[in-house]
């Protein structure tokens, strides 16, 4: 079965606790999963194995993770050290970006931040900050490059550019 909020249907008809479903349907089962923090789904799903004599004597579970070919670029962030949307992140995409590139300027194409470290882009990203020096609040671009693991490029809503804003 899978976990609460997970939804796992066969035939358009919500799986239920002891069902049995055959080798042969489970092309046709379609699972709704949950989503994490990063904005990525998943799902537990716990089920027991039968050989046509007998069942298993214990329970299988299995964890999908599903690999999001879609990043999230946030609009506004914080960066006043209160521990929410204090650096500019970006999200999503999480085990399937294969290189990823991300440069903010300030409106006089001045550049602000730089990096195509990925853990640090998804974790740590812009402070607000340019050689220790916090930066005025205000409207700032950014710019981003890469591809996913299967050689997409990277776009979020279809575009390398956007706008990020910075209030204090």
């Amino acid at each position: 079965m899978p976990n609460a909020d997970t939804k796992l249907q066969l035939n358009g008809v919500d799986v239920v606790s002891n069902q049995i479903i055959s080798v042969t349907q489970i092309p046709q089962l379609v699972f709704s999963p949950r989503i994490n923090d990063a904005g990525l789904g998943y799902a537990t799903i716990t089920f027991k194995v039968y050989d046509g004599r007998d069942w298993s004597a214990r329970d299988y579970t299995v964890r999908i993770n599903v690999l999001s070919d879609k990043i999230y670029m946030p609009t506004l962030f914080s960066p006043n050290a209160d521990g929410a949307n204090d650096n500019f992140i970006i999200r999503g995409g999480e085990g399937n970006i294969e290189k990823l590139t991300l440069r903010v300027l300030d409106r006089n194409n001045n550049p602000m931040y730089e990096s195509s470290d990925i853990i640090e882009i998804t974790t740590k990203g812009w402070n607000g900050k340019k050689d220790g020096k916090e930066q005025p609040a205000g409207a700032y671009l950014w710019y981003i490059e890469g591809t996913y693991k299967n050689g997409k490029p990277i776009e979020f809503n279809g575009k390398k550019t956007g706008v990020i804003r910075m209030v204090r």
